[in-house]
């Protein structure tokens, strides 16, 4: 009998653990299961990390921006492959659609030429007229031998760094910005400041168009935003110490004295003449040591003489100043303007030395076959495009990708 009451009370006992156990199970799972989070705030977590501000966007692609240039050029070719013309049409319809697409005449007789022999040997089908107008046309644009860079940043930095070559330590690079008023000028050296100031230099901006009432408060717009954009950027070490310890005098490289951290400053003397903001801000550029200084221009017409003698003028002034300077002059084109913009570089270059072309808003035109034009008649190497209004939509000029964008 007492053998049996064990038994029971074993058996008892090991229920008991049993169920306790299976208890202790549930209630650990249940604990799990409320830890866990929800669906809606498994979902929530994504949407607190878009939340997160000033993550770069990835530009668009240069196709995409010049898309009406390319339709405006090879939309137009490709539709006269494929029907059964006769060659002598076709070329033709090439002769007229090339001469409309702002390539200038130096560059279309050039390629008109090569597309008449392969048409008259009856070697030119879409694919080969495709190849042939991509070879002549990057062709025309390397004629510049200007070398290539992966952003404006750097393209930027590069010149600057050949520029302090020719220059005594201590001595601040000039750069004079020129163009017709709506060309984008003034935005342009608000973009080109903000850059420089990220890489770390000191930036003065002259505001050197008197004329136009607006213009200054547009500059510090821009200069504002540099100046933000530049306090946490890091120095640019290399490129510029390197071309200091190089400089003509033999001096000690200055890059100590000068600040590593991005600073921009606008200077303006609304009372004063173009010229005489230019001679002042060159004075304030050496004596509290700027890296650069960006000389804003007044917009005026090509056709207007008076305004061309002023920007002369300015020229000369920054020349009696600044050693070697002004160092580089970047003259502004809208490309909607076409072949008008051609015969404003070719005034332009008539009246200071035109170093460098910067080509703007080619993402709403049409007419971008004017970079072909202004290099191949003037012989000027375009150095930035602008293909839209955000920072990163200035961009360096690289030939082949530029051609393969629009053909």
């Amino acid at each position: 009998m007492e053998l049996i009451e064990l038994v029971l009370a074993g058996l008892a006992a090991l229920v008991g653990i049993g169920f306790g156990y299976v208890t202790l199970t549930r209630k650990n799972k249940a604990d799990t299961f409320q830890k866990e989070p929800s669906p809606a705030a498994a979902v929530a977590e994504p949407a607190q990390a878009e939340k997160v501000k000033d993550v770069p966007q990835i530009p668009e692609q240069l196709d995409a921006k010049l898309s009406q240039t390319r339709s405006r050029i090879w939309g137009r070719i490709e539709k006269l492959f494929g029907g059964g013309k006769e060659n002598s049409a076709i070329f033709e319809d090439l002769e007229e659609i090339l001469y409309t697409s702002d390539l200038g005449p130096k560059a279309t007789e050039t390629i008109l030429k090569i597309l008449k022999e392969k048409l008259d040997k009856g070697e030119a089908n879409e694919s080969e007229v495709k190849r042939l107008l991509r070879d002549e046309l990057e062709l025309i644009l390397t004629k510049d031998s200007q070398s290539e860079y992966e952003s404006a940043e750097e393209s930027l930095l590069n010149l600057l760094a050949s520029d302090r070559k020719s220059l005594a330590a201590g001595n601040a690079v000039v750069w004079i910005m020129a163009g017709v008023n709506g060309a984008g000028k003034t935005t342009t050296v608000g973009k080109i400041a903000y850059l420089l100031a990220k890489s770390g230099l000191r930036v003065l901006v002259a505001a050197g168009d008197t004329f136009r009432a607006a213009a200054s408060e547009q500059l510090r717009v821009w200069t504002d935003r540099a100046a933000a954009g530049g306090e946490d950027s890091q120095s640019v070490s290399s490129v510029l110490s390197t071309s200091e310890a190089s400089s003509t005098d033999g001096g000690a490289s200055d890059t100590e004295s000068r600040s590593n951290k991005g600073h921009v400053e606008i200077y303006e003397n609304p009372k004063a003449s173009p010229s005489g903001v230019a001679f002042e801000a060159c004075q304030k550029a050496q004596s509290e040591k700027f890296d650069i200084l960006l000389v804003d221009t007044a917009g005026r017409l090509h056709s207007n003489a008076g305004l061309m003698e002023e920007l002369k003028k300015v020229e000369r002034v920054i020349g009696q100043k600044i050693q070697n300077g002004p160092q580089q002059c970047f003259l502004v084109l809208d490309a909607n303007n076409g072949q008008n913009a051609v015969q404003q570089a070719r005034e332009f270059s008539s009246a200071i030395r035109v170093s460098n072309i910067i080509l703007t808003k080619l993402d709403g035109s049409a007419k971008g076959g004017v970079a072909f034009a202004v290099t191949s008649e003037l012989g000027l190497p375009v150095r930035l495009i602008g293909v839209g209004e955000s920072i990163q939509d200035l961009r360096p000029f690289r030939k082949r990708e530029f051609v393969e964008s629009i053909i």
